[in-house]
Formats: structure tokens, C-alpha cells, sequence
């Protein structure tokens, strides 16, 4: 008898870890990344090592078929943090509901504006400290929330519009905003071309714009943006260039390259922030598995080259490796 009791207990155990599969199957799609990397950093206070989690993410993405040839779509992805002992684990990252159809798309909920997403191909080391928002303004690459989302692919032109209520900017500093805000992305390809660009506006007078191209011929492909910060009140504003080339060396190694330039114009009185930050990265990616690849870079960072993302003072650099996962 026990051992009849063991088996229907095993039995009924695997049918009921079985079900949510089941339901998965035609419904909802998990998905996630993992890019843990290890650094070594310097800078004008001394020597350092860190390990970071780079955004690692888990989400759950579908849609649901309606009458009249629309769907409903939705998207909850969280944010995990896998190095820290004692961080807050999950934080919240996109998270929406929609209503796509022969228009386009509309999504209603916390969303990364189109001025965070028109460029983000020129992003090579996007969420490492080796982030493109070291150069390229990370005040206006938002994801807000109380938002409006608009999407519409049209074969080789995409247009993207968003507009956040107030009291929807999710800023680092809860003081910092929270009116709404507006922002227009548009970009274009065909072939080996690439052009793209965005607009962004905020109720406090905060703008910004960036353009970006790019083109690929043979095994390299060569890119720029450009990008304009009107800061409002804050009375800073700044010019940034950010350039990238990469050569595919075989189907599993590939060289980056990025320069960039950070000219902040600052009319208040803080001399230290007047300058021309610089940041150069020499990298490789090696694709070990279809869905996993590792990666190693060094930078150089000169007058606070490194500062936005990685959180460098002065001249500074960093070696790191790392790997993502994605499944």
C-alpha cells in the first residue's frame, strides 16, 4: 500500500507541474537575459573591482486574439539583480497592456520612450558600465511610467510616438520632473542603411534630439549619432558624438570599436563640469551558443569619460568580461 501511495503521489506531482507548461504553450511566452561581468576599474581615487548584473531581466510577454482583426498585448518584465547579497531583487523594467492592429500598436503602462529606443543598435555595451549613456545624454533616455505608447512598422519605416502624464518620470531623483512628457522617434532601413532619429520634450523646458547612421559593407559596418541637450533651467546644455565600427571576423567572433565626446556647455558656476569628456572602447564578442556570448572590452575615459554609467572620476578606465545569456 505505501508503495501505491508513493507512486499516485508521484504521479499526481508531475501532472500538476506539467499544467502551467501546458497553458504556456498557447499562451504567454517567458523569456529573459542574464549579463553578469566581472571589472577592473581606476580612476582618479585609485583601483577597484566590481561585479555587475547589467540589467538582467525576466519577463512575461503574449497576446490575445480579438474580433476585428485586433489583439490585445501585454508585457510584465522585471528586472533582476543576481551579484548583490542584500539588493532589492526585483525592480520594475517595461510593463504594459495594448491594442495592435492595422494602425499599429498602442501600449499603456510604464515603457521605455522612443527617444531611449530609436538608437539603441549604436548601444554595443548597452547596461555594462561601458554604456553609450556615458556619452550620449542618459537625463533624457527615459522609461516612464503613466505613459502612452504608439508603434507603427510600416516595411522599412518605423515610427514611434509616446506621451507621459505628470507625475510619470521614474528619474533617479524623485524631485527631479515628474511632468510629462513627450518624445518622437522615426527610423529607416533598407539594404546596409540605417537612419534613425529622435525628439524629446519635457514640461520644464528640458529638449533634446539625436540622429544616428549607419552602414554595413561586407564584414564592417560604420556608424554615427549626433546628439543636442537643451537643459532647460538647469542652464547645461550639451553636443554629443558618438561613433562605432564593427568587423565580423568569422560567424563567431566580432571587433567593436566606439569613440565618443561629451561637450557639456555649462552657464552656471561649476568649472568642473565645463569640459570635453571623452570615452574609447576596444572590444570582442564570441558567440559561444546560439543564445549565449561572451564578451570582453577595455575603455579609457578622459575629464569624466566614465562617470555617467560607470560612476569614474576624472581619468579613468576599465577592463571587464563578461556573458549573456538569453533564453
Amino acid at each position: 500500500m505505501l508503495n501505491i501511495s508513493r507512486s499516485a503521489i508521484l504521479v499526481a506531482t508531475t501532472a500538476a507541474m506539467a499544467l502551467p507548461t501546458v497553458a504556456l504553450a498557447g499562451g504567454p511566452t517567458v523569456y529573459g537575459k542574464a549579463n553578469v561581468s566581472i571589472g577592473f576599474v581606476n580612476d582618479d581615487t585609485g583601483d577597484g573591482q566590481r561585479m555587475d548584473t547589467n540589467a538582467s531581466r525576466l519577463g512575461v510577454k503574449g497576446a490575445i486574439d480579438a474580433s476585428e482583426g485586433l489583439s490585445v498585448t501585454y508585457k510584465y518584465e522585471m528586472q533582476v539583480d543576481v551579484t548583490e547579497a542584500n539588493a532589492t531583487n526585483l525592480t520594475g523594467r517595461n510593463q504594459y497592456v495594448g491594442l495592435k492592429g492595422s494602425f499599429g500598436q498602442f501600449r499603456f503602462g510604464r515603457h521605455d520612450t522612443p527617444y531611449k529606443l530609436s538608437l539603441k543598435q549604436f548601444d554595443m555595451w548597452a547596461d555594462t558600465d561601458l554604456d553609450y549613456n556615458n556619452i550620449i545624454s542618459e537625463d533624457v533616455d527615459k522609461r516612464n511610467g503613466d505613459t502612452i505608447y504608439y508603434v507603427n512598422k510600416m516595411d522599412k519605416l518605423t515610427l514611434d510616438v509616446s506621451y507621459t502624464l505628470g507625475d510619470g518620470d521614474e528619474s533617479v531623483d524623485p524631485n527631479d520632473g515628474n511632468g510629462s512628457w513627450l518624445a518622437l522617434g522615426a527610423a529607416y532601413k533598407e539594404g546596409p542603411l540605417f537612419v534613425g532619429g529622435a525628439y524629446t520634450s519635457e514640461d520644464d523646458g528640458e529638449s533634446a534630439f539625436k540622429i544616428g547612421a549607419s552602414y554595413a559593407f561586407g564584414a564592417a559596418n560604420i556608424g554615427l549619432v549626433y546628439e543636442s541637450l537643451d537643459d532647460g533651467d538647469a542652464l547645461q546644455d550639451e553636443s554629443n558624438i558618438w561613433a562605432t565600427m564593427t568587423y565580423k571576423i568569422n560567424p563567431k567572433n566580432k571587433l567593436k570599436l566606439a569613440i565618443g565626446q561629451k561637450s557639456v556647455d555649462n552657464d552656471a558656476d561649476n568649472s568642473g563640469l565645463d569640459t570635453d569628456r571623452t570615452l574609447f572602447v576596444l572590444g570582442i564578442d564570441h558567440k559561444l551558443a546560439d543564445k549565449v556570448t561572451l564578451y570582453f572590452a577595455a575603455a579609457s575615459g578622459s575629464d569624466w569619460g566614465l562617470e555617467d554609467k560607470a560612476n569614474l572620476d576624472g581619468d579613468s578606465s576599465v577592463v571587464m568580461g563578461g556573458m549573456i545569456v538569453k533564453f
